[in-house]
């Protein structure tokens, strides 16, 4: 379905998040936030969408059944959606003001960069998606021109992407050598990726445990520990056989973002 080619699951989870840090940080919803909210879901949904557009050729062998390998969308299809998806966040910021107008035009040229070029570097295009990914916590910020301890939380969302990512790759080694794309898992092995992977991730749960330090919320403590103690077996099993395991880890790691970010919401 063409629905699926911009990951609607991941687009409603960073608009949730736009939404939860605004009200945090200002203790109401406004046509501002709502406007923020829907510039990000869009703006993630293109981004989804050229990520898979530049992916071709990894897809047909790690992910044949995405969208575009699978015969559902065409590839030139795809870029004229993502290309409308750019336009439409951007249409969505302008009544936010010229700051974030400019901030989601930055962003949105580098995720292009990502998806064009900056993939393909070792680690580098890790970071960079999981930077901008991070960005969500910072944009209320940036639309009242407040920050607060909650834009901290954008360095736990960027330890837990990084890590998620690189595990991500440890599954998509085999499609990403037809593409002559050079991973961490690939340029290393495996088991480092895994290793990396996991030291990231415990970096992402000692960050939240500071910033429960500066702010403390029962029950985004209780989501820390409950991460925490599901995460034992799954580090295991995955350190021992990251080739095997990748696949419970990263869908763990995406299950630990919702639980953090219900945390803070309850």
């Amino acid at each position: 379905m063409l629905i699926s080619v911009v990951r609607p699951l991941n687009c409603a989870i960073a608009s949730a998040a736009v939404l939860v840090i605004s009200f945090l940080t200002i203790g109401q919803l406004t046509y501002f936030e709502l406007f923020a909210a829907v510039s990000v879901a869009f703006v993630c949904a293109a981004g989804n969408a050229m990520n898979d557009y530049f992916d071709l050729e990894s897809d047909r062998k790690d992910k044949p059944w995405r969208p575009i390998p699978s015969g559902e969308i065409s590839r030139e299809a795809t870029r004229e959606l993502s290309l409308v998806l750019f336009a439409s966040g951007l249409t969505f910021s302008i009544p936010l003001g010229w700051v974030p107008f400019v901030f989601v035009l930055v962003v949105e040229l580098l995720l292009f960069a990502y998806s064009a070029w900056v993939k393909k570097r070792v680690l580098l295009g890790n970071a960079l998606v999981s930077l901008l990914l991070s960005l969500v916590v910072v944009f209320p910020a940036i639309v009242h021109s407040t920050f607060t301890s909650f834009t901290f939380l954008a360095l736990p969302l960027f330890l837990l992407n990084f890590s998620r990512e690189v595990v991500k790759d440890i599954g998509d080694m085999e499609g990403d050598r037809l593409a002559n794309k050079t991973t961490f898992a690939i340029a290393k092995s495996p088991v480092a990726a895994a290793w990396l992977a996991t030291s990231l991730f415990a970096a992402a749960c000692f960050s939240v445990a500071t910033f429960l330090v500066f702010w403390w919320s029962v029950p985004l403590a209780i989501s820390l520990v409950a991460v925490v103690l599901v995460s034992i077996p799954i580090l295991v099993r995955f350190n021992k056989a990251p080739e095997k395991g990748h696949g419970m880890m990263e869908r763990f790691e995406k299950a630990a973002m919702l639980f953090f970010l219900a945390g803070l919401v309850i």
